[in-house]
């Protein structure tokens, strides 16, 4: 979904600079900062979807 955080989970995993567990870290970060960001879309679509059917009462009671 997020091509950034793709590339820099891949950078990490080829970074030579850093331990296993540095790694791990890192991409379990990365992860987190997807969920994060999924759920942000997934509510703004929740909210947009209420905000359409809402709007869609209105024009029925009309």
């Amino acid at each position: 979904m997020n091509t950034s955080l793709d590339r820099q989970i891949e950078d990490t995993k080829k970074a030579e600079n850093l331990t296993q567990k540095e790694k791990q870290r890192l991409i379990d970060l990365y992860n987190q900062q997807r969920e994060q960001k999924e759920k942000e879309i997934n509510d703004k679509y929740i909210e947009a979807q209420k905000e359409r059917e809402k709007k869609q009462r209105m024009r029925l009671k009309q």
